[in-house]
């Protein structure tokens, strides 16, 4: 019985041998498919078919993750293949192909989404297949969505079809149905299907249709102002900007006095920006704004005065609050106690509305400001057209600061407008000498080979105004040749954004000089910029030089998989601040390569004693340049890597030029924001510290980043 037992027992160990022997084999070759399929994504190739093969693999994670490849290469040619996937036996499976096809473009196919709608039960999938109709979709898709019922116990579904109204009317697809759905789902029970409806309604705006049904609906937009949701407030906020009724504009002010009492930061940025958009109808709407400047958070103040930033001046004198405004403007700029950023915007804000109350110049002389602010006096001295103004701002072009160089540089175009010459002239000043003065300056910037400058010089130069005037001395062939000698001196991936800038700039000039300098650049290893060619050859020339492009080639093997492998499926970093400490969750599985950058420069302290150089309120926070002006980088470029994972509160991105530009730049955002989903990669999510992302204002630092595994 023993002896039995014992031949038993062996054989159902080597049988288990034999089984984990397979098991760790098969596991081998999926590890090695998942490999090849992320680097065939990461190299922009189809491996000539290969990428295409894996949506036939048995196992339905190597199906997921190929169509996620697909997703990213955006290649027409693969829908044909894509699209049988919408019926593949693994719901993950589904979705990934409807997300595809959305990535991809969606009209071809679009009666194919449309059969898989009216016989699909999965929620996630249902999602997905909404999401790219709204991405994609054309009139019909519309039309779809209108006739579409959600089912009855998925909220989360009711909510992405809103949110495809969104969608669709982002590319200029809405009717007046769109509208009244959308209005009728604001009363339903799931936050998320009611902020989404509002999203859509405000992405549908202007219409005569949004003002009358909020005029009818005015009780159900007052219950909304008492939402326990912020994100339905918000985008309540938002909405109540762009609807013209009486009794929109009621509410909207009734509005404000409830959330400055005790509501939400966020929500008061926003009601703020409402608040100013509907005074330019009638200038009584601003009385509220003088709320925001008690505010507790300092967002509300700055987008206070970006908003008066941009107002017509006459308008706002004409409101009764103009006098105390302007007042609590002033005091924001001499205060030494608020954020730098906040007295930057209502220095801006000031030079529009009182032009005459500053002498700027003496400020740019002044030592205790730093370089940050006297970019902003010089943006402010730009919306000011005087003698002074122009030669000073033509003095800085080449400032030994960089970063005021290139606000010189950014801001000057508007002093070069014909109007504000005019205005220059008939102040007294010559502008006789500007174009000669302006050309000497480009040369010498174009030399500096610095990649902010010359993006920004190639910048001026393209605005027609520029040009004309450089026309007057026959300078205008002159510097079509420094832009050439200057696109000799960069190379991508680390200059990507000024080879774009200069390419743009040249085929606007039209000059045929620049034809074989074009021709080169359709060879780059970086997609972006020979696509910048081929448009500037199309202007010049007339013709098409899309089959002239260089197709990158795979390399596999450049990745560093052994620190890929020891990452946790979701590992964590702490990013300690000078506001204090945000956790967040590394998204691996979504964004690999991307998480692979951010941990290997965390752990060679890249980001240790970076700033954050920028801060949208309610919309993002933004550090990671060693620069400290946006600009910078670690020298490289990575590719853009979208995914399922959709932008939320908290949602960490890469910030970039345009696609496949990303490098160190990072963005935490503040608020849900839809249209960012598919066009920016996400790599990470805040799970604790919101509250820090909240209070960081420009030149935070960043002290430390540290990886948890």
């Amino acid at each position: 019985m023993e002896k039995i037992c014992g031949v038993r027992s062996f054989l159902f160990i080597l049988f288990a041998a034999l089984l984990l022997h397979g098991s760790a084999a098969l596991g081998q070759r999926e590890s090695r498919a998942l490999r090849e399929i992320l680097e065939l994504q990461d190299s922009r190739s189809t491996g000539d078919g290969k990428l295409v093969g894996f949506l036939a693999h048995r196992d339905p994670q190597i199906r997921f993750r190929a169509l996620i490849a697909l997703a990213n290469l955006q290649d027409t040619a693969t829908l044909a293949a894509i699209v049988p996937l919408l019926n593949d036996k693994s719901s993950r499976v589904r979705q990934g192909a409807a997300f595809a096809i959305g990535q991809i473009g969606a009209a071809p196919v679009e009666s194919r989404l449309a059969e898989r709608l009216t016989v699909e039960k999965d929620p996630g999938v249902l999602q997905r297949i909404l999401e790219a109709l709204g991405k994609s979709g054309d009139e019909r898709s519309l039309d779809l969505l209108l006739s579409y019922r959600a089912p009855a116990r998925a909220p989360a579904v009711t909510a992405e079809k809103a949110l495809s109204f969104a969608r669709l009317a982002l590319r200029g697809i809405k009717q007046p149905r769109g509208f009244r759905w959308c209005f009728e789902r604001l009363g339903e029970k799931d936050p998320g299907v009611r902020w989404k409806a509002l999203y859509a309604l405000w992405r549908m705006c202007p219409s005569t249709t949004a003002d009358d049904l909020a005029e009818r609906n005015s009780g159900t937009l007052r219950e909304l102002t008492r939402d326990k949701s912020s994100d339905v407030r918000i985008q309540l906020a938002i909405l109540l900007g762009r609807i013209r009724s009486a009794a929109a504009g009621k509410l909207l002010r009734d509005f404000a006095d409830r959330e400055f009492r005790s509501g939400s930061w966020r929500v008061q940025v926003e009601l703020v920006k409402s608040l100013i958009a509907q005074a330019d109808r009638n200038p009584v709407f601003l009385e509220k704004v003088l709320l925001a400047f008690s505010a507790r958070n300092d967002n509300v103040r700055v987008a206070a005065c970006s908003g008066i930033a941009g107002m017509v001046p006459s308008r706002f004198a004409a409101s009764p609050a103009a006098v105390k405004l302007k007042d609590q403007i002033r005091k924001l700029v001499e205060s030494k106690s608020k954020s730098e950023m906040s007295r930057g915007e209502a220095l801006v804000a000031y030079a529009r509305i009182a032009p005459h109350e500053f002498r700027y110049e003496s400020w740019l002389r002044r030592k205790d400001l730093s370089d940050r602010f006297k970019s902003k006096i010089l943006e402010a001295m730009s919306l000011i057209a005087s003698p002074a103004h122009l030669q000073t701002m033509v003095e800085l072009l080449n400032d030994q600061s960089v970063r005021i160089s290139t606000a010189a540089w950014e801001f000057i175009p508007r002093l070069l407008q014909p109007l504000s010459l005019d205005a220059i002239q008939d102040s007294g000043g010559s502008v006789e000498n500007i174009p000669d003065q302006l050309y000497r300056q480009a040369k010498k910037a174009l030399l500096r080979e610095d990649i902010a400058v010359t993006t920004l010089v190639a910048g001026a130069l393209k605005d027609s105004s520029v040009n004309a005037l450089l026309q007057t001395n026959d300078r205008a062939g002159q510097i079509v040749e420094d832009l050439m000698l200057a696109y000799t001196q960069l190379s991508s991936p680390g200059d990507v954004e000024a080879m774009q800038a200069v390419l743009q700039t040249l085929g606007d000039i039209g000059d045929e000089r620049c034809v074989p300098v074009l021709e080169r650049a359709l060879g780059d290893p970086d997609r972006t910029v020979g696509l910048e060619a081929v448009t500037a050859l199309r202007k010049i020339t007339g013709n098409d030089y899309s089959d002239s492009l260089q197709v990158t080639r795979h390399t596999p093997g450049r990745h560093d998989w052994e620190t890929f492998d020891r990452l946790k499926d979701t590992p964590r970093a702490t990013i300690m601040t000078s506001r204090g400490q945000i956790t967040i969750r590394l998204l691996k599985n979504d964004a690999p390569f991307t998480v692979l950058n951010f941990v290997k420069l965390a752990r060679k302290k890249f980001y240790d004693g970076l700033t954050f150089h920028r801060v949208v309120p309610n919309f993002v926070i933004q550090g990671g340049d060693p620069r400290g002006d946006g600009w910078g980088g670690p020298g490289y470029a990575n590719r853009t890597e979208v995914s399922t994972v959709n932008y939320q509160r908290g949602s960490i991105g890469m910030a970039s030029a345009g696609k496949d530009t990303e490098g160190s730049q990072f963005f935490i955002t503040h608020s849900p924001e839809p249209h960012l989903d598919g066009r920016y990669s996400i790599f990470a999510e805040v799970v604790k510290g919101m509250d820090i992302v909240d209070a960081i204002e420009v030149g935070d630092k960043i002290l430390t980043v540290r990886i948890s595994n």
